[in-house]
């Protein structure tokens, strides 16, 4: 009578893994708990997400921390004319370091000056903005010049700004001041400043620049403005280049 070993895996050669009853030749039991390989590049975009989030809580932390209480403006003002209390209101705003702004317990100190250019309500109020100097002086004369669309600088103008009356006059037009006519046109120019900006015309985008002139040349630029024959030259600061 033979015996017969139950339970017993069948042994195999050494280097070939042992067969399981049941189970199919060829066929590797998958471990139950396997580790999983963390891939690198995910790894650093994680760390880089991180260090962003961080950062940018940090700059927030920062910005905030670097709001302070300065003087505003309530109301338009127009370049040239005096500022008063109430054309002022004060803010806490985060302000960037290049801006000279004028702090709230300086707010007084700007009452009574004039503003050098227009302001807008809801605008933070630099020092370069007010002056202490009318931008019409004593002996001078504001004239209105008309600009057509293409003697608009391109450049814009502001108040304060120094310019050149020139009289335009084409060859065989007559003179608008001695009502004669000139084979060769006499160039001529009267230095100005100026005092304020229109806006442009609807339909014909004709703009009105207000200039001071000294009072003698006042008359002739009027009379160079009502035949259409003003052009403002844009003269560059003392100094540039």
């Amino acid at each position: 009578m033979s015996k017969t070993t139950v339970g017993t895996p069948q042994q195999t050669a050494p280097g070939i893994p042992t067969q399981t009853p049941g189970q199919a030749p060829g066929v590797t039991v998958p471990r139950a708990y396997k580790a999983r390989r963390r891939s690198p590049w995910l790894a650093t975009v994680s760390v880089a997400l991180i260090a962003g989030c961080g950062l940018g809580f940090a700059l927030m932390l920062n910005s905030a921390g670097d709001r302070q209480r300065v003087v505003i403006i309530a109301q338009e003002v127009q370049a040239g004319e005096k500022i008063t209390s109430d054309d002022l209101q004060t803010a806490q705003v985060a302000v960037d370091g290049g801006l000279k702004t004028i702090p709230a317990d300086e707010q007084d100190s700007v009452v009574g000056r004039r503003a050098a250019v227009g302001l807008k309500p809801g605008s933070l109020l630099a020092r370069s903005q007010v002056t202490r100097t009318a931008l019409v002086r004593q002996g001078e004369q504001v004239v209105p010049v008309g600009l057509k669309p293409a003697l608009v600088h391109a450049s814009g103008l502001a108040p304060g700004q120094r310019v050149e009356v020139v009289k335009v006059q084409k060859e065989g037009e007559a003179d608008p001041t001695t009502g004669k006519k000139e084979d060769a046109p006499v160039q001529e120019s009267v230095p100005a400043r100026v005092i304020k900006v229109g806006e442009a015309e609807e339909g014909s985008g004709t703009r009105v620049v207000d200039v001071a002139v000294l009072r003698e040349d006042g008359p002739k630029v009027l009379s160079w403005s009502a035949s259409e024959k003003a052009a403002l030259a844009l003269d560059v600061p003392d100094g540039a280049r």
